[in-house]
Parts: C-alpha cells; sequence; structure tokens
C-alpha cells in the first residue's frame, strides 16, 4: 500500500506572484494595480512583518514586491482602492499597539 504524504493547505488570499502579475500583465487588473501602489519601510529592528495582518481583510487582489531588502523597503499593489485604505488603516492599528 502506498503512504499517503501530508498535504496542507495554506490560504493564499488574493496575494499575487510576480508570475501571477505577468499572467494579467495586459489587464485592467494590473493596470488597476499599478495606481493603486505604495512604498512602506519597516523597522529593520523587527524580526518580521506580520503581512497576514495587515492583508487579511483585504477583498481585491494584492501583491508585496520587496524594493531594497536591507532597509526593509517593500511595494505593495492593490487591485482596489478601499484595499489600499485598509491596509493603511491596519498599518496605523499595528504601529498604534506597538507604541
Amino acid at each position: 500500500m502506498l503512504k499517503q504524504p501530508k498535504l496542507r493547505v495554506y490560504d493564499n488570499g488574493g496575494s499575487l506572484s510576480e508570475a501571477d502579475l505577468t499572467l494579467i500583465k495586459d489587464s485592467d487588473i494590473l493596470i488597476r494595480m499599478m495606481r493603486n501602489r505604495i512604498l512602506i519601510q519597516a523597522d529593520t529592528r523587527q524580526a518580521e512583518i506580520d503581512w497576514d495582518s495587515l492583508t487579511g481583510k483585504l477583498i481585491g487582489f494584492y501583491h508585496i514586491r520587496p524594493v531594497d531588502r536591507d532597509n526593509m523597503i517593500f511595494q505593495v499593489w492593490f487591485e482596489i482602492e478601499n484595499d489600499m485604505h485598509t491596509f493603511k488603516k491596519q498599518l496605523m492599528i499595528k504601529k498604534l499597539a506597538t507604541s
């Protein structure tokens, strides 16, 4: 009898990879995402960014692109403009919680 592999399911939500972006390169979605981009810089003293808590309430697609890993600078793209505002709100809540 064959041994069944252990399977894990990871909820990836609306997160798009670089490869996904090439699949939608000629679409309105990509154009909207290019209009709804922000740059963020994380405190380099923190070990890791909790992207799940920052993106958990988003509805549309989003993409997180590292711009400068050494200085923890990221570009975040959003399909829906309101998701960008939700993300910023989550950043502010997280910042207030750690102050």
